[in-house]
């Protein structure tokens, strides 16, 4: 599994379509108003230009304070 974060506002249904998330009211939502989407296998082209992350690298970046709290 691979993981993208990017902001909210920018999810299109095409990236809900090519990822796990089955709705993009399901998403979690930081305090600066970004989020997750995650995805089996190569990264989708409606994900281009994203980085990416390991599961690892996920957990260092929800350990911010951003993800830390109430949601935007």
């Amino acid at each position: 599994m691979k993981y993208v974060i990017l902001a909210k506002d920018n999810v299109t249904d095409a990236m809900i379509s090519d990822c796990v998330q089955s709705s993009l009211n399901t998403l979690r939502v930081s305090k600066e108003g970004n989020t997750i989407l995650k995805y089996k296998g190569t990264q989708p082209n409606s994900l281009n230009g994203y980085k990416d992350y390991t599961k690892d690298e996920l957990k260092v970046e929800l350990a911010k304070a951003e993800w830390q709290g109430e949601p935007y």
